[in-house]
């Protein structure tokens, strides 16, 4: 959790985590939730900025330790239910926060990290009893389906019998994922608008800047967290 007093953000956006004295690129996350003037990142270590920063936290020295979260990013989807969840690894981070809006939606998780699932699990809302979250391979929730087409066809079976035709598919993971789901819904009962989220990383510098935006200095200690206007509104 980072105190952020006045960051704002709503399920399904992102932010930009800046640490200057680990990287000089701002890396993007996704916010799970905000709880008071506390909002919740959810970090995989998979990289150098990430063991850095773990290396960092982990560590006695934090006071020097400077962060600024500028955001967020990205429009809240506007979905149509049912909605189900397809997630890759980490990708499962967008669900965390989305599922919480769409409680007893159904969930296809995959992931290599059993530290990962063991950590992100019990983030999850109550899923429908359809849901399956694999560790390589491995059964850990709900049904157990030898692939995400057979999971779609009984989602798809189920929701169809309910008398609901139209629906919404979350994806979030590598290309290939959302590839396969994309071949899974043409032939199904239900028409399925798909929104898929993909990893694609680049530095701040070739993105476009939401300069509207404001930006927060965050420290160890809350009381040293200050908002830094650049010229423009900061939230309240």
């Amino acid at each position: 959790y980072l105190s952020a007093p006045g960051f704002s953000s709503e399920a399904g956006q992102w932010a930009r985590l800046s640490i200057p004295s680990i990287s000089p690129v701002a890396h993007p996350f996704t916010v799970m939730e905000k709880l008071d003037a506390n909002v919740a990142i959810f970090i995989k270590v998979a990289g150098t900025f990430t063991q850095k920063l773990a290396d960092r936290l982990n560590g006695e020295d934090l006071q020097d330790l400077q962060m600024s979260l500028r955001g967020p990013w990205g429009s809240r989807p506007r979905f149509v239910s049912p909605m189900a969840f397809v997630a890759g690894g980490v990708g499962v981070t967008p669900a965390l926060s989305l599922l919480k809006s769409h409680t007893g939606s159904a969930l296809f998780w995959a992931s290599r990290s059993e530290a990962l699932v063991q950590n992100a699990y019990p983030l999850l809302p109550n899923l429908h009893s359809l849901s399956c979250v694999k560790v390589n391979g491995n059964l850990v929730h709900g049904q157990d389906v030898a692939s995400i087409s057979e999971w779609l066809e009984k989602v798809t079976e189920h929701h169809a019998a309910e008398g609901r035709h139209t629906g919404t598919i979350f994806v979030c993971g590598p290309a290939r994922m959302s590839e396969e789901v994309r071949r899974a819904v043409k032939a199904r009962g239900v028409q399925w608008q798909v929104h898929t989220e993909e990893f694609r990383f680049l530095p701040e510098m070739f993105q476009p800047r939401r300069s509207e935006r404001p930006r927060a200095n965050i420290t160890k200690r809350k009381e040293e967290l200050s908002m830094i206007p650049e010229g423009v509104p900061t939230y309240v």
